[in-house]
């Protein structure tokens, strides 16, 4: 069976599970500073282009303090609710549905599925009880979809060009 171990998250986290022994228990009703600024030099139908280039042009250094650490207490949230998840109603009939190649892990399960499948799986699990995050203006709970992709994105890259990504990397991902 495939480890279940990813060490891209306890890079980003900065720390391994157990290590604080303090309760993990945080509202979602944080406030985080970051606002985007975008520019406008696309019309609306442009509207994907413009938001591909603001993520490519921002730096790293840029981004908040505030931020990452809002990211991180998202990330272990989702991470969370993603573990408990993996319990859910149909996900083995799910994963043994997929075929292909073994790109990426599925958290809490010790199977490889292909990246895209990995994904959904992940997502699924992360939403299962919908007591993922939530954005309550929009309604939507985007590190579902979010992280699920990411994570399976990484794990795929690193098996095919051996490119190890960092966790300050998963970060940014997640804020951008």
């Amino acid at each position: 069976a495939a480890s279940t171990h990813h060490p891209l998250l306890t890079r980003a986290l900065g720390w391994t599970c157990g290590r604080d022994s303090q309760p993990f228990a945080h509202t979602l009703t944080r406030d985080c500073a970051y606002s985007l600024s975008m520019p406008t030099t696309h019309s609306n139908t442009d509207a994907m282009l413009t938001l591909c280039e603001h993520v490519s042009a921002t730096r790293s250094e840029l981004i908040p303090d505030s931020a990452r650490e809002a990211a991180r207490v998202f990330l272990l949230d989702s991470l969370g609710v993603g573990i408990a998840g993996s319990r859910g109603p149909a996900l083995d009939a799910l994963m043994d549905a997929q075929g292909g190649a073994e790109e990426a892990r599925v958290l809490a399960q010790g199977r490889a599925l292909p990246a895209g499948a990995a994904a959904m799986v992940n997502a699924c699990q992360i939403h299962n009880s919908e007591f993922d995050c939530v954005h309550e203006q929009a309604v939507v709970h985007p590190m579902a979809v979010l992280l699920g992709a990411l994570l399976a994105f990484m794990e795929r890259e690193q098996g095919r060009a051996g490119r190890c990504f960092s966790g300050r990397e998963l970060i940014d991902a997640l804020v951008l």
